[in-house]
This record gives C-alpha cells, structure tokens and sequence, in this order.
C-alpha cells in the first residue's frame, strides 16, 4: 500500500483544506500520514479523519531580528532531523505540503530523501514557508490563478482552494434550528477565524445593541474570548467545530477576516460577506491581496482596518445588507473548481513516478 504523508500546520487554514484530499486519498485505498506540530492544534482538528499523526518541533518564521530566531533556528534543525527519521519510517511516495511554518522541515526532509513534494497555497501571494520551499517543489498549485511569472522549474497548477464536503451540505433549516433564535430577523455571523480577532470583537461589542435592532447575531469570537454578555438574539461561541455547514447557510450576512481558505468557502456558497483583512501592521498583507479579489468582481465589500470606527463599522454592516442583491448577481458569475480532485490527481501524477 502507498503512502501519502501530509503536512501543514500553525493555524486551522493550513489544516483543514487538507481533510477533503485526506479522504479521496483514504477512499482510495491509501495509506495517510500527517505531520503537525507539538501545539495539540493540529492533531485536534484532525481528530477522527482517520490518520496516523506525528509531531514535530519546529521554530517560528518571522520578518524581523529577533533573539528567538536563533532558538527556533534549532528547533528547526530538530524538526528536520525528526522528519528525516518519520519520512525514512515511513517511506511516503508523495509529501503533500500545506504550509505554515511546521511544513518547511518536512519539505527539505523529503527533498533530501528525494521524495516528490506538491504544495497548496491558498493565499494570493505565497507564504514565507512556500516561498522557501519553492526550490525542492515537484508540483506547485494555487488557489487563485497567478498574478507573478513564478520563473521556477516546477510544475504549477492552478487548482483552487479544496472544500469540505460539509460545507458544500449546509441546510438553510438545520442552520436555523441549531441558531435556534426566537424570532426572524436576518441572521448576522461575524467571526475573526479560528484565532479570534480582538478588533473585530471590540466592534462587535461597540455596536451591539444596534445591531440587535436589525439582526440576530452569531459571533465566533476565537478561544478565550467570550464575554458575559446575555441579551436576546445574541449568541456568542469560541470556535464551530460542528455544523458550520448548516449555520453559514443559515446567514444573511456574514462579517469576516480575510483569510483564503474562509474567503472561497463563503464565495463557493455565494455568500454576501464583508471582509476586514488583517492590517499590513501586523501580517505580510497577504489577506489584503486576497479581498482584492473580492473588490475586483463585486463579490463583497472590503474595510481597511486602520481607517475602520465603530460608526463606519455599523454603517458598512447595515448597507451591505440593504445592497446584498447586488452583491448576490455578481456571485453567480463565480465558478468553483473541484479544487480536490485537482490536487488529487497531481498527487496520483507523482504517485505514478515512483515505485511501491
């Protein structure tokens, strides 16, 4: 039996997209390793999918000086001694590598060990592990066409971003149910991804009793974020492990961060959305170039968070509401990719160049 080792990690968005490719590959009588982490996230979020889970150590990427770029220089460096070491174990026919900083070990492991690697970037613009992977790359794949001339040797696809099936199942009328509201207002979500976003949920609170008056609220405000706040049509949760599917088709609006895995769900199930990408202070702006996308086809609106108040908050949430028709014809024009198969078949391609 063929192996297919797969790995990603740091946040939920180089997890989760992995999970439906996770399961043709199971379907079809394959074997799947995953390598995440020692945080728990990982492994947390793959819990049930049915694989084996390995841990690594691993360090941070970071942009500036820092001292604990010298620790996480070593951690590093163990990482890819314990990859080398799983990866022989194992003896994987294709690495499948998601991203974030837990992946890069893997990668340069594997290409040590002259395993054939495909990466995933979600984002518009690739990520620092991607960037330095680049060079021991197989197969590189997008999920938004290219906007650069990439100029490498490896074979680049333009696959989409992969969805899970539970997503793509949602019920308008289980979502109610599980909202469970006493009455019919339009259902408002607002979530800062599977962290939490402390601006938005400062906002959201600014303004809630105005939004109450329009709409009832769902607001996922990310792990030990919740308030002691009760008031009628507002409910408040961490994190959505269950039923996400069902909720979103349940919403009217949703309010969100830019982060691509979350951007091509909401547009893949034409939802009208707001988008608040992460500021350039305190991320690379990949979410910016991101909701660019969404700017340039009228799929939604885009707030910038340094000029953002919780007036012009308010403001933007009530009248993209008020002009969501508009933003529901220009979603019809959008086009999901099998975005799974796709990727799927890249890795049977590799596949089929190496032996059992």
């Amino acid at each position: 039996m063929k192996t297919v080792l797969v790995v990603g990690g740091g946040t939920a968005g180089h997890v989760l997209p992995t999970i439906p490719i996770i399961a043709k590959l199971k379907d079809s009588g394959y074997k799947v390793c995953f390598i995440g982490s020692r945080s728990g996230m990982e492994e947390g979020l793959l819990a049930g999918v049915g694989i084996v889970f390995f841990s690594i150590p691993t360090g941070r990427l970071r942009r500036y000086f820092s001292f604990q770029n010298v620790l996480d220089f070593f951690g590093f460096c163990f990482g890819v001694v314990c990859s080398l070491f799983i990866i022989y174990r194992i003896k994987p026919s294709v690495i499948f590598s998601k991203g974030g900083f837990v992946s890069l070990p893997v990668v340069l492991a594997g290409w040590l060990l002259r395993v054939p690697i495909l990466a995933h970037e979600s984002d518009r613009s690739p990520g620092l592990a991607n960037r330095i992977s680049m060079p021991f790359l197989s197969t590189y794949c997008t999920s938004f066409p290219s906007k650069e001339d990439l100029n490498t040797k490896f074979r680049h696809v333009y696959t989409g971003s992969p969805i899970r099936a539970e997503m793509l199942s949602g019920n308008r009328a289980r979502g109610k149910e599980v909202l469970n509201y006493v009455d019919e207002k339009p259902i408002l979500i607002v979530t800062g991804g599977s962290q939490g976003s402390e601006f938005i949920n400062q906002n959201v609170q600014s303004v809630l009793e105005e939004l109450l008056e329009r709409f009832n609220v769902l607001h996922v405000c990310g792990p030990g974020n919740l308030l002691p706040i009760n008031k009628n049509g507002y409910k408040q949760i961490e994190y959505v492990s269950e039923d996400w599917g069902h909720i979103l088709a349940a919403a009217d609006l949703v309010v969100s961060r830019a982060g691509a895995n979350a951007l091509f769900e909401y547009l893949t199930l034409r939802k009208v959305c707001i988008f608040i990408p992460l500021s350039r202070k305190v991320s690379r702006g990949d979410q910016i170039d991101n909701s660019q996308y969404v700017v340039e086809n009228d799929f939604g609106r885009v707030l910038d968070e340094d000029s953002l108040t919780s007036d012009s908050f308010l403001e933007a949430i009530v009248r993209t509401y008020e002009a969501r028709e508009s933003h529901r014809r220009s979603l019809e024009s959008y086009s999901a990719i099998d975005s799974s198969t796709m990727i799927y078949d890249e890795i049977l391609d590799l596949m089929a160049g190496r032996p059992d």
